[in-house]
Formats: C-alpha cells, sequence, structure tokens
C-alpha cells in the first residue's frame, strides 16, 4: 500500500470516529429523562456542540501545523474521547455542555478540517475524490454508532454509551496516529503574505459561499439532530427510532461518494444550487407526514443532499481559492455552517415545544434550502487567481 493510500485510510478512520457527532438524535429522550429536561433544552447540547465543532474548523487551520500529523490525530482523539466521558458522567447540563459540546464538539471540528486537509494534500489532482472518500467515512462512523450506542443506551443509560464512544476515540487515535507515521504524512501550511491585497472578486466570492452554505447546512443539521424524534413523531417504535439517524447517515454516504466523483467532473455552480433544491424537496415531503417508512425514506434522501453538500462546498473553496488557502477560507466559510447547526436544532426544537409536531420547522427548513439555491448563482464562473502553488481554480475548472 503506498503512501497516499495509508494517508488516505488515517483520515478515513479519523472521519469514521467524528462521524459518532450526528447520531445525537438517539440520546435526546435519554438525557430528557435523565436531567427532566424539555427538548429544546436538551437540543441546546447538540447545538453546543455544532458552534464548538464550527469554532474548531475555524482555528484548525492555525493549529494544524504545531504537532507532526501522527501526533496531532492522537491528541484531537483524544480530547474527543475525555469529553465524552465527561459528558457520561454529568447529571446536570453545564457538564454535559463542557463534556459533549466544547470538548467533543471541538475535536470534532478540528479533526474534520485536519483530515479533509491532509486527504486534499495527499491527492491535490483529484482533490475532490479525495474529499468526498474522506467525507464518505464520515457517515459511515454516523452508520455504525448508532447500534453500538443504543445498546450501551439498553444496558447501562448514557453512562455506558458515552464511555462505549470516549473508548473507541482512543483506539481509533492510536489507529490514525500510527498509519500516519507509518505514511510519513505532513501538513503543508499556507505560505502568505500579509502585506498583501485580497485579489478582486474574493470577498465577493467568500461571502456568497458562506450565505450559501449557512442556509443549506441548515436542513442537514436539523435532520441529524432530530432524525430519530421525527420518526418518533410519525408513530415510529424502538429499530425504526434508532434506524432514523442511520438512513440519514447512510444517505450521507452516498451522497458524499457521489458528490466527490461529480466535484471533479461537474459544474460547482450547478451542484451548489441543485442538491438544496432536492433537500427542500425532501423536507416538505416530510412535512407532509405518513408512515414511519416513508419518513424514514425520506430521511435517507434527506441525508444524501447532506452529504453531497458537505463535499461540494470544501471542493468549491479549492477550486475557487486554491488547495493550501483551502483550510483558512473553509474555516471561514464553515462559521455559517456553525450558526445554522447552532441555530437549527434548537429551533426545531422550540417549534416542536410549541406545537408538538416537526411540521412547522420542516417547511422552515425547506425554505432556507431554497435561499440557498437563489444565493449561490450570484457565485463568478471562474476561480479567483492567488499565489497558491497548488493551482488554484481557473477558467477550465467546471464552475458555470
Amino acid at each position: 500500500m503506498n503512501r497516499n493510500a495509508l494517508t488516505l485510510l488515517a483520515c478515513m478512520s479519523i472521519m469514521a470516529a467524528m462521524g459518532s457527532l450526528y447520531v445525537f438524535s438517539i440520546f435526546l429522550v435519554p438525557w430528557e429523562e435523565l436531567l427532566g429536561a424539555s427538548r429544546s433544552e436538551v437540543s441546546s447540547i447538540f447545538s453546543a456542540a455544532m458552534v464548538a465543532t464550527t469554532i474548531g474548523i475555524f482555528i484548525g487551520y492555525k493549529l494544524y501545523h504545531l504537532l507532526a500529523p501522527s501526533y496531532f490525530a492522537t491528541t484531537v482523539c483524544f480530547v474527543a474521547a475525555a469529553g465524552a466521558a465527561l459528558a457520561g458522567a454529568g447529571t446536570s447540563l453545564p457538564p454535559i455542555w463542557l463534556g459533549y459540546g466544547l470538548l467533543f464538539g471541538g475535536a470534532n471540528g478540528i479533526g474534520y478540517g485536519f483530515a479533509i486537509q491532509i486527504a486534499a494534500q495527499a491527492m491535490p489532482e483529484r482533490k475532490g475524490f479525495s474529499i468526498g472518500l474522506v467525507a464518505a467515512f464520515y457517515a459511515i462512523g454516523t452508520v455504525l454508532a448508532p447500534p453500538a450506542l443504543q445498546a450501551a443506551l439498553d444496558i447501562g443509560g448514557i453512562a455506558a454509551a458515552m464511555n462505549f464512544l470516549a473508548i473507541a476515540y482512543a483506539v481509533i487515535g492510536l489507529l490514525a496516529g500510527t498509519l500516519l507515521k507509518i505514511s510519513g504524512a505532513k501538513f503543508e501550511p499556507e505560505r502568505r503574505d500579509k502585506a498583501a491585497k485580497a485579489p478582486p472578486g474574493s470577498f465577493h466570492t467568500e461571502a456568497i459561499l458562506w450565505l450559501g452554505y449557512g442556509t443549506a447546512a441548515a436542513a442537514g443539521v436539523m435532520a441529524f439532530g432530530h432524525g430519530a424524534g421525527i420518526v418518533a413523531a410519525a408513530g415510529g417504535t424502538g429499530t425504526s427510532v434508532a434506524a432514523g439517524p442511520s438512513l440519514i447517515a447512510a444517505g450521507y454516504m452516498v451522497g458524499s461518494l457521489v458528490a466527490g466523483w461529480l466535484a471533479d467532473r461537474v459544474s460547482i455552480r450547478t451542484l451548489l444550487t441543485a442538491l438544496p433544491l432536492l433537500s427542500a424537496g425532501m423536507l416538505l415531503l416530510l412535512a407532509q407526514g405518513g408512515p414511519p417508512l416513508y419518513i424514514l425514506s425520506c430521511l435517507g434522501l434527506l441525508g444524501l443532499t447532506y452529504g453531497a453538500l458537505v463535499v461540494v462546498y470544501p471542493t468549491a473553496v479549492a477550486v475557487y481559492f486554491g488547495i493550501l488557502a483551502g483550510g483558512r477560507i473553509y474555516g471561514r466559510v464553515c462559521i455559517a455552517w456553525g450558526i445554522a447547526g447552532f441555530l437549527a436544532p434548537w429551533f426545531a426544537g422550540l417549534l416542536y415545544d410549541r406545537t408538538g409536531a416537526y411540521g412547522t420547522a420542516l417547511v422552515v427548513a425547506a425554505g432556507t434550502g431554497a435561499t440557498s439555491a437563489l444565493i449561490v448563482r450570484f457565485l463568478p464562473k471562474q476561480g479567483i487567481p492567488t499565489l497558491d502553488w497548488r493551482n488554484p481554480a481557473v477558467e477550465s475548472e467546471p464552475l458555470t
């Protein structure tokens, strides 16, 4: 196995661990019962994790070079493990916000951005493929985690589930660190002249990506935060409720792989337009209600569009600004994703508490998806010229 393959394998293992963040919805009812809290209060735990994840992605590019990739990967996973263990020991909201929200969520964001950057630098000529492949393993983690965590919940409640999560992160951190050590992977930071002015059009492009990502992401993060609750509200029980997050994640995985392939071949602007429109359509179908099997099918398709979006947006940043600048620019663009991650699950929980159903929240999220599709049509048709040595976008890139 060559060095690039080992590097990608390490990044995929990190992503598989990080994907467990999105199984949060199976903890909704157990934490409500443990804490005696409302749906919106428990949803705030996931919202806090989304904010911390965003901050982690935003500051990550300043941290990746501080340690060799092998040690960095292990450290990030160990921090996430500590956060999960702390959340499992919590009997009130503050320690859970600190453990699951700040530590677990923050490490998730740093690890996510790190894996994306290392993978893109390993295969710069096929950045869409490498980002898509690595992102797909984020979904694999989300698919595999619910059955194991549900079993732990059934055996020992929240504490057992969080301790299982902590052990899994520690093991994967050691595995990823070993693979990166063997591969000799290195992170090459962006070389910037701080005195140089931003290229013409770069602020406009970044702002459009920021607004487009935030409005498009709202649907996906709401589905992940409330997937199990949406199935339960439709009359699902037991296995069907646990299947909600798994099907969303399975769709995410397929969407990531397909989008990674398409992003190297098809217009970036077309993908950024079509995906949130598809997402909006799924949300409107969900809002109509139906039996659990119908709801599960819609959630799976919603996961597919979201998985595609989270691959296409970092790829779009790399196409417009170049790979080395990608960590810095994508970190800023991800602030919009984090705002959506904070507001969408909390707002959906609030509307559920007030109406006793998810219909209104689903319609609102569909509106944000349609808004995203309109916003991205203002993106330029070619990349912003930069000094990036890793081939920033040129007119031959599929942007129109």
